[in-house]
């Protein structure tokens, strides 16, 4: 048995030297496995990924029209794919999905303006824990 978090590093400026088309002072997350007892060792991360902003399509109160959508965001590459990312987003936490045991419901802010809620499979994220290459 392992536990599992979302972690929030930022890329540094001035700092290491940045993969392509990631620029410096961007929020990232990224998932870490660690040992549920003391000194609670981590065993795991996942590469950075971003959470984003609601696509405009996913807005479907005209009246109460999400201003975010307007917002620029940071064009990110990860390996081969390019992400759509907010320069600050930030998950707020992870919670089982009470009629789904096979995924998780994480909430998280973006650009400290807007909060938002995405469902994941747990499948994806020991995936992304332990093996990235496999992912499409």
């Amino acid at each position: 048995t392992v536990l599992v978090a979302v972690v929030h590093p930022k890329t540094v400026f001035p700092g290491k030297q940045l993969p392509e088309g990631v620029a410096p002072n961007i929020y990232l997350s990224r998932f870490i496995a660690f040992e549920p007892q003391a000194p609670y060792t981590i065993i795991a991360r996942s590469g950075m990924f971003c959470l984003g902003y609601p696509k405009p399509e996913e807005d479907d109160d005209p009246y109460h029209s999400n201003p975010m959508v307007h917002v620029k965001m940071q064009k990110l590459k990860f390996g081969v794919v390019p992400q759509e990312c907010p320069r600050i987003h930030f998950v707020m936490g992870m919670v089982d999905k009470i009629d789904d045991p096979d995924k998780v419901l994480l909430s998280y802010g973006v650009s400290d303006c807007l909060s938002r809620i995405v469902e994941v499979d747990k499948k994806d994220i020991a995936q992304l824990l332990w093996n990235p290459q496999q992912i499409n």
